[in-house]
């Protein structure tokens, strides 16, 4: 599939303002578990204050090990808003 999206701006920045569009829309779906937009932002906000508490500087390069799943989801999120790598 194509489509068009803004090149000068990330992930990150593309996914919070989809979020501050529609935060109480699904955003993730998981077998039975689902996420809003709010949830997944708020949980990945956290994950990113944690590794910049921890050091994380740009540029790092974060491992990330977990299943398929929305914690997943906000685990590459959080590691992107922190200036990280995954």
């Amino acid at each position: 599939t194509e489509t068009d999206y803004p090149k000068d701006k990330t992930i990150q920045q593309l996914f919070m303002e989809q979020a501050d569009r529609t935060p109480e829309q699904t955003a993730v779906v998981c077998g039975h578990e689902t996420l809003t937009y709010r949830e997944l932002n708020e949980r990945s906000n956290q994950i990113a204050r944690l590794l910049l508490q921890k050091g994380v500087q740009p540029e790092t390069i974060v491992g990330i090990m977990a299943d398929r799943s929305p914690e997943m989801i906000a685990g590459i999120i959080g590691i992107l808003k922190s200036g990280a790598a995954y």
